[in-house]
């Protein structure tokens, strides 16, 4: 085997690794996603089960956010709450949204 075939052995043998990796990239791109889903799904029934319903004013959502906050680092040992994850978390919990008196409008 002469060097220009050793060479093309090894061309074919890291773009196969490379696309494997692509895909683990992207297998590991929904799980994360998944998981991501069902850990702000699971945070917003536990905290509808242990908030009341903050009235619809700024400043009962903030309260409302910051104890569920507090209460979830508690649980999780004061780890760090990265921002994806609180992005997801505002997403799912519908009592964040200010609402207008109609219910339609949102502010």
């Amino acid at each position: 085997m002469g060097f220009i075939s050793m060479f093309e052995e090894d061309i074919k043998k890291s773009y196969q690794e490379y696309l494997d990796i692509l895909r683990e990239e992207a297998m590991l791109r929904r799980k994360k996603e998944m998981a991501m889903r069902s850990f702000a799904h699971n945070v917003t029934e536990w905290s509808h089960l242990k908030f009341f319903h903050p009235r619809n004013d700024a400043q009962n959502i903030q309260q409302y956010i910051h104890y569920k906050t507090e209460h979830l680092k508690e649980l999780l040992s004061y780890q760090s709450l990265h921002r994806p994850l609180l992005k997801k978390m505002k997403k799912y919990d519908r009592w964040t949204e200010m609402t207008s008196m109609f219910g339609d409008e949102h502010y």
